[in-house]
């Protein structure tokens, strides 16, 4: 084949040992008169850069269906740069597309209006003095859902122990949540029913021999 003018490209080669990947450059080779005499061509050998690259992407992949699994992302601030980067596990949390910025004020948007103000205080704490940080905090959807959210996040130090990434990861704990409102819900419903009728409750845990009163068990012992 005859190239007209000058092209690189990757190519597949069979070779004795084994396929292996070359970066390849090819043009025309023409005399001093400008006569086309034939091709020229440059390969170097890049299978081992191409096996890093798809090792990569494979680890990648499997890192993105562990934090859908998991519910739960990771961002990750560069702090020279002020840069921000969520990965699609995070977004997916906070049910944004590919296209919405990333960054604390786009997250502040996104807080729940009881948790913002604080929320938002404490990450740009933490930004400027390098602290690690854990909380908990509502978000609001774009699609009107409410989830609860616990962040941890740690900061990365150069060899001057200068901070210069902040790193963290959200996990949806929603369920956690509703379940423990429910439960106690369910623990004041009780409590009032055995306030109107002068009932109380205990229970005895034989594993470790512990007897617990509840508040209308004690009022009718005349305990306090």
């Amino acid at each position: 084949v005859l190239f007209r003018s000058v092209e690189t490209f990757e190519e597949a080669v069979p070779l004795g040992g084994g396929p292996r990947v070359l970066l390849t450059t090819k043009g025309p080779y023409r005399s001093s008169d400008g006569t086309l005499l034939g091709t020229f061509g440059i390969a170097r050998d890049i299978s081992a850069r191409k096996a890093q690259e798809q090792e990569l992407a494979g680890n990648e992949e499997r890192f993105r269906l562990a934090q859908e699994g998991a519910r739960m992302g990771t961002w990750d601030r560069d702090l020279d740069t002020g840069e921000t980067t969520w990965s699609a596990g995070l977004r997916e949390l906070y049910g944004v597309g590919p296209d919405y910025p990333a960054g604390v004020a786009h997250f502040s948007e996104l807080l729940d209006p009881d948790d913002r103000e604080s929320v938002t205080r404490d990450l740009l704490r933490a930004y400027a003095d390098g602290s690690d940080l854990e909380f908990e905090c509502r978000i609001v959807r774009p699609d009107g859902g409410l989830r609860w959210l616990l962040c941890r996040s740690s900061t990365l130090k150069n060899e001057q122990g200068r901070p210069v990434r902040f790193l963290g990861v959200a996990v949806d704990i929603t369920e956690r949540k509703l379940a423990e409102e429910e439960l106690a819900r369910s623990e004041e419903t009780l409590r009032l029913a055995q306030a109107v009728t002068g009932l109380g409750a205990w229970s005895w845990n034989i594993d470790t021999n512990e007897l617990t009163w509840t508040p209308g068990l004690y009022e009718i012992a005349g305990l306090d």
